[in-house]
């Protein structure tokens, strides 16, 4: 990457500016980075602005920038200063509400801070990374304005650098108890509107001038739009990322989304609605991650713990890894076919791209023309998940997932012990 410096000199005689990248922790200079590898000759002047780029530092950090203004005649330092705290990594977006911010009720435990992972907070500041991320404290965008607690963000920093060895950016835009119908709208006439949060949070990726492009968008949202249809939700996220890919100029910007916890007052078949769009949003796009939370503990009747929080960062980092930085891990298994068994239509097969095991039949409930059927047992075998029935299906089948609001149900899981999505009203094909 190349690094641009701006400066202001004065010297009554030809100068030169030089530069040098040294690591941070150690002080020893990045090889072909010296202060006679970065050079630029300049004419005598008084207070006179100038650019200078350091070109080709590699991937890392964190790294100090040295910078010293030398006298062409005798190479007397006229001056010098040093920029601190320099990555060269990724840098990741982050949108949604109360559970994106971070609504743990307390920072006891807190996720500690790490050098590689950076934050531009709602002070429009880069600093170094540390909960509570969304932090309200010196706000410039009124629009996003609050004041959570812990949230994923530093871990899923902190995860994704420690696999990667890329240190990570987030740039916060989310607030509690906002929809996405019209909430999370653009300003048709002004996209980066920063009295809008669509806006607030362009411009705070747009204001970077980064050279190349904001890799990736975290989001947890869809609690505020319980009510909205499955293709209502789908269709609202779609328009979403696509406005962003398009205003941030990256066409191929990733998404990793959380599929929504439990909750402890909703109606759950709303509920699952929303889940079903967030896991039919992977399904269709090939840069979209879907991140399972429906096993982490609560604080309240929504939103999760210090704990929850930490896994769930955990859990993003494993999708950027196996997403975006092409790493061999599988992230989750994910449902590949949902069919009766035979032509008696009263046991199910649910098969998966890998192998899963536990289960139990209280979030499962069938559906025969739209009337409930219930489950009497699941079981597991490699890939498959097989259920049985109360009575046979004799018309149109459909399977949901997730009638619970306890996260210590027995979930279906992967290797990992990471949950399969929930689904909604998916249709049984087959006899």
């Amino acid at each position: 990457a190349d690094l641009p410096l701006r400066f202001f000199y004065s010297s009554a005689e030809p100068a030169r500016l030089e530069a040098r990248v040294v690591e941070s922790d150690t002080s020893a200079v990045l090889p072909g980075h010296d202060y006679s590898d970065h050079a630029l000759d300049l004419p005598p002047g008084m207070s006179q602005p100038g650019t200078f780029a350091v070109t080709g530092v590699p991937t890392g950090g964190d790294y100090e920038v040295e910078a010293r203004l030398v006298r062409v005649s005798d190479s007397a330092i006229l001056g010098a200063d040093v920029l601190s705290h320099v990555a060269v990594g990724d840098v990741f977006i982050s949108g949604g509400q109360s559970n994106m911010s971070g609504y743990s009720g307390t920072l006891a435990n807190a996720e500690t801070p790490m050098e590689q992972a950076h934050l531009f907070g709602n002070d429009y500041n880069w600093k170094q990374a540390s909960e509570p991320m969304d932090s309200g404290v010196d706000q410039v965008d009124a629009v996003s304005a609050e004041s959570p607690q812990h949230s994923l963000m530093l871990r899923f920093a902190k995860d994704t650098f420690l696999a990667t060895g890329v240190p990570i950016g987030v740039i916060v835009g989310p607030l509690g108890g906002t929809n996405l119908y019209s909430q999370w709208q653009r300003d048709a006439s002004d996209h980066d509107n920063r009295a809008t949060l669509y806006g607030s949070l362009l411009y705070r990726g747009l204001v970077q001038n980064y050279a190349a492009p904001i890799k990736g968008f975290l989001w947890y949202q869809g609690e505020s739009d319980v009510g909205r249809t499955t293709s209502q939700y789908l269709n609202d996220l779609k328009r979403l990322l696509s406005e962003y890919r398009e205003d941030l100029s990256n066409p191929d910007l990733y998404l990793l989304n959380a599929q929504l916890a439990t909750d402890q007052t909703s109606d759950l078949a709303s509920w699952l609605a929303i889940k079903e769009a967030q896991r039919e949003q992977e399904t269709q796009d090939s840069r979209t991650a879907l991140i399972t939370t429906m096993d982490q503990p609560r604080a309240d009747t929504v939103h999760l713990t210090v704990a929850g929080y930490k896994a769930v960062g955990a859990r993003f980092a494993v999708a950027a890894r196996e997403l975006i930085y092409g790493q061999p891990i599988d992230a989750g298994a994910r449902q590949t076919s949902v069919r009766f068994q035979d032509f008696h239509r009263k046991s199910v097969d649910i098969v998966y791209d890998a192998p899963v095991s536990g289960g139990e039949t209280a979030p499962f409930l069938a559906y025969d023309d739209g009337a409930p059927v219930s489950v009497t047992s699941v079981s597991t075998s490699g890939n498959t998940v097989t259920l049985q029935l109360a009575s046979r299906i004799r018309g149109n089948g459909t399977l949901s997932y997730g009638f619970s609001r306890n996260p210590a149900t027995n979930w279906v899981v992967n290797a990992s012990g990471v949950p399969v999505p929930n689904f909604h009203q998916v249709p049984i094909t087959g006899p």
